[in-house]
């Protein structure tokens, strides 16, 4: 399944200042000592927002012209923003079939303040450390930090590689100022951050509630596919499709009890998903909670475990699109 699940798209006024995090020598008395290597470039990002059903990471609520609900997120203080870039030639590893460049340029950028009044601006800062590809073909994308930059950028982001189709290999994700760090052995982390490469682990994620999960688990990330970054209007599109959210009201459950919630997709050889955390239902036996559904079948379970177990059917006859939309479900668990 996809891992990649986002709503709209943010539109980053990018790369404003760039410079070399490299010590020059003006001390006449040692003219021979060289500069040190640059080991990161160091560039601005401004962010602004101009589309009313863009991408942010705080939520407003409101009502369309159907009177459904919209959820439209917007910058909060201490959103970061993770930028990376590919750099040298394609090269192919047949033993592991994947494509990939000699190095990268990635890093953390730091919200510079607070986003705008309206929240629909901001800037951030930071470094970008290059990284070249080590270890043999079997290692596939595994990359080490390099000891120094080493070519020159006019424009760090935009003089990135580019693929088949002439798209710049630049790339951009928002991180949440609510979502946790980890690495793929903690269950409880929304995403992994592996120095070259960070990616959200959503698809097995449960929040207590819509907005919750939208602004810790949702992964917010540009692609090549013209959504990558312009040289133009120094700027990057975060325009990915998005799986829909599940929210579920599940009656029948045992007053005060700790499940663990697994949801089973499919029929036949079904797949099984045990989503995290755990859910407490209320004094009434009432569990609330929003997880992100599956667009490959039309049959949709929920089973809880804990003091008994029981199960819940969602739907065995609707197929899900990734539409960003939001599914409401109230079912009785048996």
């Amino acid at each position: 399944m996809k891992q990649i699940k986002t709503l709209g798209w943010l539109v980053m006024a990018a790369a404003l200042t760039t410079t070399f995090a490299a010590c020059s020598n003006d001390d006449n008395d040692t003219p021979d000592t060289p500069a040190a290597p640059a080991k990161s470039v160091t560039i601005t990002v401004g962010a602004g927002i101009t589309d009313d059903n863009a991408t942010r990471s705080a939520i407003t609520t409101g009502t369309d012209s159907n009177d459904k609900t919209t959820r439209t997120l917007t910058f909060t203080t201490g959103d970061k923003l993770y930028v990376k870039a590919y750099y040298g030639d394609n090269e192919r590893d047949d033993s592991e079939g994947v494509d990939y460049y000699k190095y990268i340029l990635c890093g953390i950028l730091a919200m510079n303040g607070s986003p705008s009044a309206d929240g629909l601006s901001a800037s951030f800062t930071g470094d970008l450390v290059q990284y070249d590809r080590s270890g043999n073909s079997t290692d596939g994308y595994t990359y080490s930090k390099a000891e120094s930059i080493s070519v020159t950028y006019t424009d760090p982001l935009g003089d990135a590689a580019k693929d088949g189709s002439g798209n710049l290999l630049s790339f951009a994700t928002l991180i949440h100022k609510d979502a946790t760090e980890g690495n793929n052995d903690q269950a409880d982390c929304d995403y992994v951050n592996k120095g070259w490469d960070l990616y959200y682990i959503s698809w097995d994620k449960l929040a207590t509630d819509v907005n919750t999960l939208m602004t810790k688990n949702l992964a917010v990330s540009s692609n090549s596919a013209g959504n990558g970054y312009s040289t133009s209007t120094k700027s990057f599109n975060l325009a990915e499709a998005s799986d829909p959210i599940i929210n579920c009201t599940i009656n029948g459950l045992t007053a005060s009890t700790e499940y663990t919630v697994t949801y089973v997709i499919g029929t036949g050889e079904d797949y099984e998903i045990t989503l995290s955390p755990k859910v407490t239902t209320d004094s009434e036996g009432v569990a609330k909670f929003a997880f992100f559904g599956d667009v490959t079948t039309s049959t949709h379970k929920l089973t809880f475990s804990g003091s008994e177990t029981k199960t819940a059917t969602l739907s065995d006859n609707k197929t899900l699109t990734a539409n960003k939309s939001v599914l409401n479900v109230t079912r009785t668990a048996n």
